[in-house]
């Protein structure tokens, strides 16, 4: 009982920091507290559930991407491509923070964390209090993506075309974490948290310099 309470007390910390800092990243607001809550419960839930009890552990990590991508589709009301490509940004950033840290500290080797279980625990909160920070800090500078992701598509298809990049992310996201290597884990969270934040960066770019023309034009 201990250990699920545990579980689901850390994860659900580890949940807010990856939900705020994708948020912020973005520049949307953090509101929707207890909406936020009882997702993230229930994430944690059906978290517990495939871990302890299927061991699908290598499915667990997809599951919640999807989970915060509904719960930015239907509370926070953006646009389901654009929750896509935020999620996507924002859980690969964490990924890739937990991964750093792993292979870092050898007291959070995953050796260690098996054979002792609260260090599993003080990774979570250590990376929770990095992803809050790196949020807060975004907050405070006013430092992040303004453009709506899912307005004014670039090109012919564009999100079909950037829709099949995210479900291939996707399935080999699950692939990775089944071969358990930590090495290619990190250098495919950096592969991919790059493709979501050059796109996002992009799409910033050209829609200011689309916004000046507009308005240069109208000038004369």
């Amino acid at each position: 009982m201990i250990e699920f309470v545990l579980f689901m007390l850390f994860s659900i910390i580890e949940g807010f920091g990856i939900l705020f800092l994708m948020l912020k990243i973005y520049r949307h607001d953090t509101s929707s507290f207890y909406s936020a809550l009882i997702v993230i419960t229930l994430s944690s839930l059906q978290s517990y559930f495939l871990r302890e009890e299927l061991s699908l552990e290598s499915v667990v990590p997809v599951i919640n991407i999807f989970i915060f991508v509904i719960f930015l589709s239907v509370v926070k009301k953006i646009p389901f491509f654009a929750s896509l490509i935020i999620t996507g940004l924002g859980y690969f950033i964490f990924a890739m923070i937990q991964g750093a840290i792993v292979n870092t500290f050898p007291f959070f080797s995953v050796a260690e964390i098996k054979a002792q279980p609260y260090m599993g625990y003080l990774l979570q909160m250590f990376t929770a209090c990095i992803n809050l920070s790196i949020a807060w800090g975004l907050n405070r500078l006013r430092i992040g993506f303004v453009e709506e992701i899912s307005e004014k598509m670039r090109f012919p298809h564009e999100r079909r075309v950037v829709g099949g990049f995210i479900i291939a992310i996707l399935i080999g996201f699950a692939f990775i974490l089944h071969q358990r290597s930590e090495i290619l884990n990190i250098v495919y969270y950096f592969a991919t948290a790059l493709f979501f934040f050059v796109y996002s960066y992009l799409k910033e770019v050209r829609s200011n310099v689309g916004n000046f023309f507009e308005k240069t034009g109208n000038k004369h």
